[in-house]
């Protein structure tokens, strides 16, 4: 495993933002592997992918520290 994403078809799922306090604080959190190294679990999020400019996910994806954007059109 190398992150944790949320996917989603962003015209009719909630917003970004609506997970920010379950995201916050569990960026680039430290993993203990089982041959005991430790190992980074940084946050990747798919957005812009979207028919409406109302919507602010890319934003919203780079100050929770979103190390990749996955489709940002």
């Amino acid at each position: 495993m190398i992150g944790f994403d949320l996917v989603n078809e962003e015209d009719f799922s909630p917003e970004i933002k609506t997970f920010a306090k379950q995201l916050i604080g569990h960026t680039n959190t430290t993993l203990v592997m089982t041959d005991g190294k430790e190992s980074s679990f940084p946050l990747y999020l798919h957005c812009g992918e979207t028919h409406t400019r109302k919507l602010n996910n890319i934003q919203d994806a780079l100050a929770l520290g979103t190390k990749r954007i996955g489709h940002g059109f």
